[in-house]
């Protein structure tokens, strides 16, 4: 019995559910230690800043790729 392998838009939205999940984790667990300046919790802040950087990019990148599509899409509508 094979499994079917993932391509790779299966993986990415993967690995950005992961991400949007840490973020969310890191947010709740950061409320509770908001006052707090050791260097744990620096660690944590450091973390969240890299994953909401992440998610940023791909956010923008999926922008570009969507809009590169649509002008795909709307190219091929207006061809004879």
């Amino acid at each position: 019995m094979a499994t079917r392998s993932w391509d790779d838009e299966q993986m990415r939205r993967l690995h950005t559910s992961v991400l949007e999940r840490g973020v969310r984790r890191f947010r709740r667990a950061l409320q509770h230690l908001a006052d707090r300046h050791t260097a744990p919790v620096d660690r944590l802040r450091r973390g969240l800043r890299a994953m909401e950087g992440e998610l940023a990019r791909r956010d923008q990148q999926d922008a570009a790729q969507q809009a590169a599509a649509r002008a795909r899409r709307a190219g091929f509508a207006r061809a004879p």
